[in-house]
């Protein structure tokens, strides 16, 4: 849902700059100046609020991954004490590993 939003952002800047070359040149070359200045200035902003957001998903995502290796290590423990406490001549009692052909 996000990159519709961001994607509509984009495309509402674009059709802006477009308004604005299409007026510029009505406009003295001080004016013009002015409006690049400060269309650098608003395109400057949205580049850094864009960055923050790349940094917070990338936070977010290391989280998420450290979450899931948490769960993986504890299901591994429990696996492991099934086996340890498997009767013998069990199948999880059995040293599994890699296939020979592999």
């Amino acid at each position: 849902m996000r990159s519709i939003r961001l994607g509509r952002q984009v495309k509402r800047l674009v059709e802006q700059q477009k308004d604005t070359s299409m007026s510029e040149q009505k406009q003295s070359l001080n004016t013009q100046l002015a409006n690049a200045v400060a269309a650098v200035a608003s395109a400057q902003d949205y580049l850094g609020r864009m960055c923050e957001l790349t940094a917070r998903a990338r936070n977010e995502e290391t989280d998420a991954r450290n979450k899931v290796n948490e769960a993986q290590k504890h299901f591994d423990e429990l696996v492991a004490l099934v086996k340890k406490s498997a009767p013998r001549n069990t199948d999880w009692t059995r040293h599994v590993g890699v296939p020979v052909d592999a």
